[in-house]
């Protein structure tokens, strides 16, 4: 369980609730990687330089529900006690944009290959 975004987010607001209070926007490293390699956007939304993952990387973050395809707000809301916001969710077959030089992005694992 200590693995799961859900519960390093309750960990961070019990432990350190002046972070916890600061957190803008959670998202998994690669993620952070594809956001970073995408051109970084201000804003954070879908397109190309957003926040995104794909649905087996939300799978680790004990707030998604494979059911429904979407993160449960409702628990990550009980884990940080603010709605913090989150990485895009992609289609399987969809891209997370392009590099500022024009190479495609995929996200989650597929991220992970291209840089080993």
């Amino acid at each position: 369980m200590a693995s799961f975004t859900v519960t390093k987010l309750r960990w961070l607001l019990e432990h350190e609730p002046e972070n916890a209070a600061r957190t803008e926007t959670v998202c998994l490293p690669h993620d952070w990687i594809t956001w970073q390699l995408g051109g970084a956007r201000r804003d954070r939304t879908l397109g190309d330089g957003a926040l995104a993952t794909d649905r087996s990387e939300a799978s680790g973050t004990g707030y998604f529900s494979p059911v429904s395809g979407t993160y449960r707000l409702d628990l990550l809301t009980q884990s940080l006690w603010a709605h913090a916001a989150t990485s895009g969710l992609l289609q399987p077959s969809a891209s997370a944009g392009d590099t500022p030089t024009g190479q495609l992005l995929g996200a989650g694992q597929e991220i992970t290959r291209q840089l080993h």
